[in-house]
């Protein structure tokens, strides 16, 4: 069982390289381990007979909007064609077994002692292959014009996009990563089996997955990585806060594109535009149902319906505009669960969502705990930016420090 969740773990890296159309989204390795992993975990259980099994506190408020996402997808179904909405069902179904990931991860570190420090490694180990294959992305294919254009991906030139192809959830992904690298400061442990056992790895790793961060030019990651450090030094180191600040500003005199990227927030021609586009566009859709939404993960449909997208963006096979690869989602993952889900979808999200964060912070001696926490109080604002919540490689990211701290 473990070697599956570790392969599970490691075809996250694989990114959009690998990947296969479902309807006008896509079906990943990833998905399809996470799906064995847990249809074969459960199985196990119940062949074995091994029902002692303590479920998790917020086991309720996943299930609430398990259920709820699931009506919304329902009620939504008399304005999208079938085709659309077994595809909104699949991205359900993705969501839930996702979520049912961590329920594997607790029982399988319950029961193994030293299986919290491998899953962890390994999720370190993924960090730094995205770093590496991210620099050898921007070395030998610096333009993603050419995918732009067959693929509808954005047309990013000279940032690291890595196997994700895209700089945003690269950065976020590398956040993660050095979240697990920094709060190792007082409660590293003293086993040599551990990864970070030496502070001259993490030391390595942590400089190796922070030149990456600053190579993608992600505002949103940036964001993120500094809100991690602000926490970190509130609640515990306050003199790294002032080594963060002094590393912020050398790197914004010494590198003339870090300036370009954070002075163009003002710049009405700036990407950033389109951001608050795309959160208007879901404050539109969610002003049609505010109640039910448009259905689960029926965004795309809705933009569709609502005229957003540009017939010179992605086209399918059938000829149906698609509206590019972001087609499916908001540039904010919690305008994207109010659009799809109406209040109660996103009162219900964010009980879980702050149930889950509370719960790190309860116990910041435990470093699982203590990693959960910070994670999700840099998930908390980077996700306003991009639709990470719902990326794959992230969410079950997620959902694995979830488990491990259930």
């Amino acid at each position: 069982m473990r070697y599956l969740v570790y392969l599970t773990i490691l075809s996250s890296v694989l990114g959009q390289i690998v990947k296969l159309p479902l309807g006008a989204g896509n079906l990943y390795p990833l998905d399809v381990l996470v799906l064995v992993s847990v249809v074969f975990w459960v199985f196990k259980k119940l062949f074995s007979r091994d029902y002692s099994f303590k479920v998790p506190a917020y086991a309720i408020a996943l299930g609430l909007f398990f259920l709820w996402s699931l009506a919304t997808l329902v009620h939504g179904k008399s304005e999208v064609s079938e085709t659309e909405f077994i595809s909104g069902f699949f991205y359900w179904a993705r969501f839930v077994f996702y979520s049912l990931f961590s329920l594997l991860i607790y029982d399988q570190s319950r029961k193994n002692s030293n299986a919290r420090e491998k899953i962890k490694n390994v999720l370190i180990l993924m960090g730094l292959i995205v770093a590496i294959a991210g620099f050898f992305q921007l070395a030998l294919y610096p333009d993603l014009s050419n995918l732009a254009k067959e693929f509808g991906y954005d047309p990013h030139k000279n940032r690291l996009v890595s196997t994700f192809l895209d700089p945003n959830f690269t950065a976020a992904y590398l956040v993660l990563g050095l979240v697990l690298i920094l709060s190792q400061d007082k409660i590293s442990s003293k086993s040599p089996t551990t990864l970070l056992h030496s502070n001259v790895v993490r030391l390595g790793l942590g400089v190796t997955l922070f030149i990456a961060l600053l190579l993608t030019f992600s505002r949103s990651g940036w964001l993120m990585f500094s809100s991690v450090l602000l926490l970190f030094g509130l609640l515990r180191s306050p003199k790294l806060l002032l080594v963060a600040l002094l590393a912020g500003f050398l790197a914004y005199f010494a590198v003339p594109r870090v300036q370009t990227r954070i002075s163009g927030i003002t710049d009405p021609d700036d990407s950033a535009k389109l951001r608050l586009v795309s959160w208007n566009r879901a404050w539109q859709i969610f002003l049609e149902n505010p109640v039910f939404g448009v259905g689960f993960n029926l965004y795309r449909p809705a933009q569709e319906r609502f005229g957003f997208f540009d017939p010179s963006l992605s086209i399918d096979r059938l000829g149906q505009v698609t509206g590019g690869q972001a087609g499916a989602g908001s540039d904010s993952s919690w305008l994207l669960v109010l659009a799809t889900t109406g209040v109660m979808g996103l009162a219900l999200y964010l009980l879980l969502y702050g149930q889950l964060f509370f719960k790190g912070l309860g116990n910041l001696n435990s470093h699982e705990h203590w990693v959960l926490a910070l994670s999700l109080f840099g998930l908390l604002f980077e996700s306003q930016f991009i639709n990470s919540l719902f990326y794959p490689p992230i969410l079950l990211w997620f959902w694995i420090l979830v488990g491990l701290t259930a």
